[in-house]
């Protein structure tokens, strides 16, 4: 993937230029280098427009990060239906974007010059990358009071196993201790979660200013998958007890009837395999029970209670 490519504004450049050789410590030697990430995905149920929300941390005393990578697995794809409208830059110092173009917000906190500005910011989009199949860019403004603006242009790209990587590459050699990037959903959103169920992961590369790294791998859940269960091996006792099997978990309505009359019907929260369900004590008869599996699946038997 592409990487970022980050941009300051003319009088903040000028005055990095003539005040970091000065002002900025170097990190120590000794010094761990270990970002954390944590972040979310809303909503995480399948094939939906996901928001995403990363929060990246470093320690007091950590090397800057150089490089930041941000690998998203294999089943997310574009989000066909995003409306937001592409920012074009016509001078890469200034971010004069529409607010159609917004896709995010953007918060961090930084250590300059012995200082701890705090910056606020959005996110635009900022469209297709000419020649690279898949890939978009993310416009980041950030505004400090006190340091000006600090612009960085980011580029996400589809990966050749259909998984998608986002890079933050030659960022300023100052320790940002809290990055906050928040991704909207819905109809402003640029990916749309995976289509199946299960336990996935998203994994992370970090590359310091002095080349140390880092990494990790933080997984989740894409859940809420209709269920689509069959019940099988029916029976009925005396006592009243209705015994079935399901091939999957979900909610079930067992009921039993007798001449064409409901008898009894209880619905469980169903386990996969064998259930067994108290419908209340029996005279002897032909009954018929039937069982709703999950995903609306009905099978039946009908069963002869002796004296």
């Amino acid at each position: 993937m592409e990487a970022f490519r980050v941009i300051r504004s003319r009088a903040l450049r000028l005055t990095l230029l003539a005040c970091a050789a000065i002002l900025v410590p170097a990190a120590s030697a000794s010094a761990a280098y270990a970002p954390q990430l944590q972040i979310s995905f809303n909503p995480a149920t399948p094939g939906k427009p996901v928001a995403i929300t990363s929060h990246l941390t470093q320690a007091a005393g950590e090397t800057p990060s150089k490089t930041v990578r941000v690998s998203f697995p294999v089943g997310f794809s574009p989000n066909l239906g995003a409306k937001a409208t592409i920012c074009t830059l016509a001078d890469p110092d200034v971010f004069a974007c529409p607010k159609s173009s917004q896709i995010g917000t953007a918060v961090a906190d930084a250590e300059i010059f012995g200082e701890a500005p705090h910056y606020d910011g959005f996110v635009y989009f900022g469209g297709p990358v000419a020649g690279k199949i898949g890939s978009f860019q993310l416009l980041v403004r950030l505004i400090s009071e006190r340091f000006g603006e600090q612009n960085i242009v980011g580029i996400a790209q589809l990966r050749p196993d259909g998984g998608y990587d986002t890079v933050f590459d030659n960022l300023p050699n100052a320790l940002v201790r809290n990055f906050t990037l928040s991704l909207s959903g819905d109809g402003l959103a640029l990916l749309q979660s995976p289509q199946k169920c299960g336990d996935y992961s998203v994994k992370t590369a970090y590359t310091s200013q002095n080349g140390e790294t880092g990494a990790q791998t933080i997984p989740f859940k894409i859940a809420g998958c209709a269920v689509n269960a069959r019940a099988s091996t029916l029976g009925l006792s005396r006592s009243g007890v209705a015994s079935f099997a399901l091939s999957a978990a979900g909610k079930t309505t067992v009921s039993v009837t007798r001449g064409g009359k409901l008898v009894k019907r209880r619905t469980v929260q169903g386990k996969r395999g064998t259930n067994r369900v108290q419908m209340g004590k029996l005279r002897a008869g032909r009954y018929r029970v039937s069982v709703i599996a999950p995903g609306g699946n009905i099978a039946r038997r009908s069963v002869t209670i002796g004296k």
